[in-house]
């Protein structure tokens, strides 16, 4: 199917509606005290973070179907109830381990602030910071693709953020090929998901499911894909 530029803008902007409204939903965390949600203070804060970052390491080690409340709960060293006083269930956790997800993802250097302007350097520094942010998640990566496979609700997230994502490559690359920075091969759309989906694999195969030993540096990881990409896009440096 040719590609739509109304309807994949459209596309891009209802995700970029879903995935704020997600980062949202993390800024105010609170906590049920005598029936009520009321705000958290500094150390519920503490407390909360603690409870996420063991969700984390639990989930990572069984898996998110494996894993349950009291696990979570004796890894942070606190009582089920203080568990319930923050979170509803493990999906609540996993939502709001995903809002920081989406969060590192939605960052300038982290896979959608790129200007085709900007040239080779400019694509670099997206690549250098998605691989970051796989490396810095790897962890949680490997139980994001557990719950997008197994979940709807999540799965939809997972096809909004990609949708984004995408988006926003292809209307860069329909731009630089409409001034002659790059020469896309093929329609902008699809040629942003292929690269979009290599650059992805290519970061979990690289950081969750085989990573070397010691890891690859994100800044090694972004050269091969630089030079990928360079090479599909024919790709030239733009104005300074």
């Amino acid at each position: 199917m040719p590609h739509e530029p109304t309807s994949r803008g459209a596309s891009s902007a209802a995700a970029a509606s879903v995935l704020e409204a997600l980062r949202e939903s993390g800024l105010g965390p609170r906590r049920r005290e005598d029936g009520k949600d009321v705000p958290i203070g500094a150390r519920g804060a503490r407390t909360r973070q603690r409870l996420l970052d063991a969700a984390g390491e639990v989930f990572a080690e069984h898996g998110y179907q494996a894993s349950t409340i009291a696990m979570i709960s004796d890894r942070a060293q606190v009582s089920l109830g203080t568990f319930y006083q923050y979170f509803r269930d493990r999906s609540d956790v996993i939502n709001a381990l995903v809002t920081s997800y989406a969060g590192r993802l939605l960052d300038d250097e982290a896979g959608l602030a790129w200007d085709v302007h900007d040239g080779r350097p400019g694509l670099r520094r997206l690549l250098r910071g998605y691989a970051r942010a796989y490396a810095g998640t790897a962890g949680f990566s490997k139980v994001w693709e557990e719950v997008t496979q197994t979940d709807p609700e999540f799965a939809e997230v997972r096809r909004t953020l990609t949708r984004l994502i995408e988006g926003q490559l292809a209307g860069q690359i329909a731009a630089g090929d409409a001034a002659g920075l790059l020469r896309a091969p093929a329609d902008p759309g699809l040629v942003a998901r292929a690269l979009a989906a290599m650059t992805d694999r290519f970061c979990y195969l690289t950081y969750v499911v085989d990573p070397s030993d010691p890891p690859l540096a994100p800044e090694q990881a972004a050269d091969v894909l630089t030079a990928l990409w360079v090479s599909t896009l024919q790709l030239v440096d733009g104005p300074a």
